[in-house]
């Protein structure tokens, strides 16, 4: 079992590449079914977790390409272990941004075990809480 404070700390690494995903801004204009949410998370989530600079990147000694395709086998999982929890249409940024934490943290805990064989050592590596800062 991974200890509370390392899952707390992915939380907040994962809800901050939630946050800078523009998924919350295309609910000004109408609801989103639970379907076309899935399909913006699936087509943005990637690119935002898998930049150079962001710890995924800097931390696993992986390419954007493979970093790209273990999120979305990560985010697939997540997305059919929730799928009953989550509503069947988003009605609000709120809404947006809590399901987008939840399902980011989890994608972001399954790729912390699928690619641990990668993991680089350095010590900011070894210090996740380094990274939500």
């Amino acid at each position: 079992m991974r200890p509370k404070r390392l899952r707390i700390r992915m939380v907040q690494i994962c809800a901050s590449c939630f946050a800078g995903l523009a998924i919350t801004s295309h609910l000004d204009a109408s609801e989103l079914t639970q379907s076309q949410w899935s399909d913006l998370l699936r087509a943005k989530l990637p690119s935002s977790i898998c930049r150079e600079e962001w710890y995924f990147r800097r931390c696993f000694s992986i390419s954007a390409q493979q970093c790209g395709w273990a999120v979305d086998s990560a985010l697939g999982r997540c997305l059919s272990e929730y799928r009953g929890k989550m509503p069947a249409m988003f009605t609000s940024k709120e809404e947006s941004a809590e399901w987008g934490a939840t399902l980011a943290n989890c994608a972001g805990t399954l790729l912390e075990q699928t690619l641990k064989q990668y993991k680089n050592s350095s010590t900011r590596c070894s210090d996740v809480g380094s990274w939500s800062k």
